[in-house]
């Protein structure tokens, strides 16, 4: 890739590191990732336009780099390739806080919208069902526990008849407790969405981790000014297991051992009783079959 570079953005250096679909060097002093996008040229534009609005706003965000042709995106082996120049600490791990103060109210919406969550959910449940339909023998485990994850997402569906999801921020596809800051300042992992999505998917990720988030929930609630409508999306969104489909998803397309999932199977009582403990801790709804008794120590 160093001819690559030299032809398409004049840059010249000695070492490049690979990693997966991405390509890490510095130049300059700066830290650049060249990274393969499965994106059309099209929406790569729209998310470069976006780009462009943070940065000269003010806003931090890996910032895209244009190739000599002055395009965003540069065709190379029939693929797809963006330059990126990095934030300064992009391979260091995320906290709390750079998730709680992440969301960014914006007008601008030529863009990702993913807040249609009762299609998007709707669409994902049917999904899911005709590939378990398809297994046959193949994956127990998943066979075995669909039919439960699957009726948390019914119930989340349900819920979602009684709010509204048009307040939109500039938010994240997927939040993990481990990302980097490379990934959550990186504008093709940005969406248009309610503001409560980045911490509740943090919050889903984190409990898979077994860390104590019972003190980092209560800040949530406590600093974040939610009206009704947004406690009962973060419900919502709690409720909705994105953990488990993703890793079904994983499994199924063969990035992952099915022996993975044991450890979301596993952890379903505690789930349980997280959700409960955020129920009865907004105190707007009651959801009949998870009432038990409620650990909150």
């Amino acid at each position: 890739m160093k001819n690559f570079l030299s032809y398409f953005y004049n840059i010249s250096i000695q070492d490049i590191i690979k990693t997966k679909n991405k390509y890490k060097f510095i130049y300059n002093d700066n830290q650049y990732v060249l990274e393969h996008i499965y994106l059309t040229e099209e929406v790569i534009m729209d998310i470069y336009n976006l780009n462009m609005e943070l940065i000269n706003n003010g806003i931090k965000c890996n910032r895209i780099i244009l190739n000599n042709q002055n395009s965003p995106v540069t065709i190379y082996d029939n693929k797809n390739w963006v330059l990126m120049e990095t934030v300064n600490n992009f391979e260091e791990r995320i906290n709390f806080e750079d998730i709680f103060i992440f969301p960014i109210k914006t007008s601008y919406d030529n863009f990702f919208k993913n807040n249609d969550w009762k299609t998007l959910w709707g669409a994902k449940n049917d999904y899911l069902e005709y590939q378990i339909n398809q297994l046959g023998l193949d994956y127990p485990l998943l066979r075995e526990s669909f039919s439960y994850f699957n009726g948390l997402s019914e119930n989340a569906i349900q819920l979602l008849n009684n709010v509204t999801n048009d307040d939109l921020y500039i938010v994240h596809k997927r939040v993990t407790y481990h990302m980097t800051y490379y990934d959550l300042y990186n504008p093709f992992n940005m969406v248009l969405d309610t503001k409560i999505r980045d911490m509740a998917e943090y919050f889903k990720d984190a409990f898979l981790f077994k860390k104590d988030i019972l003190k980092e929930l209560d800040i949530f609630l406590a600093n974040y000014y939610l009206n009704d409508n947004e406690k009962l999306l973060f419900i919502t969104r709690m409720l909705y297991p994105t953990f488990y489909f993703d890793m079904f998803e994983n499994i199924t397309d063969e990035l992952k051992e099915e022996k993975k999932i044991k450890k979301i199977i596993a952890n379903i009582n505690d789930y349980e009783n997280l959700l409960n403990i955020i129920i009865d801790k907004i105190g707007l709804i009651n959801i009949e079959w998870l009432k038990k008794d409620v650990i909150t120590d």
